[in-house]
């Protein structure tokens, strides 16, 4: 939610292809490409089944889908394959609060104890804007260890509040950005106290049926779901196995919605159009704002705002056991790229990136590899641990690495800024400036990725 940015570090970072391309690609052309592209990902085995959306000008130009389903059944994916969708449901749950805010229900400004008058600490300095953007400081409960033991079975909306609400607040709210599912689950809980409706009713009845999206839907695991893919994890020796268990009550408004890829183009022009919340309203769903000391981070409301190569792109991933997603648009190219795998690979990422870069005629960066001075290897090396995941930065012969899943080499750009080989020009950029450095900040994606130094 990350699970989307919460599983491991490689699964945001490592990611884009090489390839390139220097004009807009035809329809023609970007439709040769995209079939090429994931015909090879699959053979590859980066995935057991990929499904892709694509519109341009407003209409869906490409739907296809690569592989398997089922894997066991041989079911191949097509267009109407449903897929988990993971932390891209959070943009559902900022919508369903903003639409409660344009009917004058609730407001930004609105203290978290407004609905939970007990919670201790900082609760009363907790606005509604806070939790929709990553600001509160409220402590993420898919880091908490007790997390993976509840993630199989059912857990009351109570029990999973009351599990967070009684940790530290990590920092002052609206001091710093951190990537927190807890904040959306109590967003989920606020709309269901607010409209009066549960959330995934509201979510298929306000949100998905009004703008004829007849795949999104709230994902319980006991109903029957028409075309529903199967989940899979790698294993270590190559191939497939199906992937533990998650039971849809633990990442709730934070991660339990399914759809086609289709469906998510569809709802990302229904938002850009004005059919699900105002104008407005979006523009303000979609501008990040400043923390406390003035500091810029990239993350609105439910969606992350960044740019490639000056093309303004707002987006989320996401990811589920069994299931990865990424949902972008570009809006001032009216361009919209779904991509939703069946596996626990990066591949949504880079490969979004791929299409986008061929649809708006953009290379691949020039990435500089200049030398890292030496009081500047000695000071970052070491291990670092966040909410993705641990991450070690080792040096070899004068140049740095990161170790995740794979190793990869940091290329220095100057000014202390690095970009990870694969990674479609993820900067990697480590705090303080002087003396022993503390954190590393990892921007990708629309969002920032701390992590701070462990022994």
């Amino acid at each position: 939610m990350r699970f989307a940015i919460s599983r491991t570090i490689a699964l945001t970072l490592l990611g884009a292809s090489s390839l390139s391309a220097q004009r807009p690609a035809t329809l023609t052309k970007l439709t040769r490409l995209i079939d090429s592209a994931g015909t090879a990902l699959v053979k590859e085995g980066k995935a057991p089944g990929i499904a892709v959306a694509v519109s341009r000008g407003g209409r869906i130009v490409y739907a296809k889908g690569f592989g398997y389903a089922d894997i066991e059944n041989k079911v191949a994916v097509t267009p109407a394959s449903v897929f988990q969708i993971g932390s891209v449901t959070k943009q559902f749950t900022a919508a369903a609060i903003l639409q409660l805010v344009d009917q004058g229900k609730l407001a930004l400004t609105d203290p978290l104890t407004k609905f939970y008058p007990d919670w201790p600490g900082a609760g009363s300095t907790v606005t509604i804007a806070h939790l929709l953007n990553h600001t509160a400081g409220i402590h993420n409960y898919t880091a908490m260890p007790v997390f993976q033991a509840w993630k199989s079975r059912y857990v009351p909306a109570d029990s999973m509040i009351a599990l967070f609400k009684s940790a530290p607040f990590d920092f002052e709210p609206g001091t710093k950005w951190s990537y927190s599912n807890s904040g959306y689950y109590v967003l989920g809980q606020i709309v269901e106290k607010v409209s009066g409706e549960p959330y995934d009713a509201y979510v298929e009845k306000r949100l998905a049926a009004p703008n004829a999206l007849a795949t999104v839907r709230y994902c319980h695991l006991t109903p029957l779901i028409a075309n529903r893919a199967h989940g899979y994890a790698s294993r270590k020796e190559g191939g497939f196995r199906n992937a533990d268990y998650q039971e849809m009550s633990t990442p709730y408004a934070a991660g339990a919605i399914c759809s086609t890829a289709s469906d998510l183009v569809k709802w990302t022009m229904a938002l850009e159009s004005g059919k699900v919340v105002r104008p407005a309203t979006y523009r303000e769903m979609t501008t990040p704002r400043a923390l406390t000391d003035g500091t810029k981070q990239p993350y609105a409301f439910g969606l992350g705002v960044s740019d490639l190569a000056g093309h303004r792109i707002v987006s989320h991933n996401g990811g589920i056991d069994g299931f990865r997603s990424q949902l972008a648009s570009y809006p001032n190219d009216s361009l919209i790229i779904a991509v939703l795998v069946n596996g626990d690979s990066d591949l949504p990422d880079r490969f979004e990136k791929m299409i986008a870069r061929w649809a708006l005629g953009v290379p691949e960066p020039v990435v500089k590899d200049l030398a890292v001075p030496a009081e500047l290897i000695a000071r970052v090396t070491g291990s670092y641990a966040g909410e993705a995941g641990p991450v070690r930065i080792v040096a070899k012969e004068g140049k740095l690495f990161a170790e995740l899943e794979e190793t990869r080499q940091l290329r220095y750009q100057g000014n202390g800024v690095f970009i990870m080989d694969g990674s479609g020009g993820a900067e990697i950029q480590f705090a303080p400036e002087t003396g022993r450095v503390e954190t590393l900040t990892a921007k990708v994606s629309g969002a920032a990725l701390v992590f701070k130094r462990v022994p």
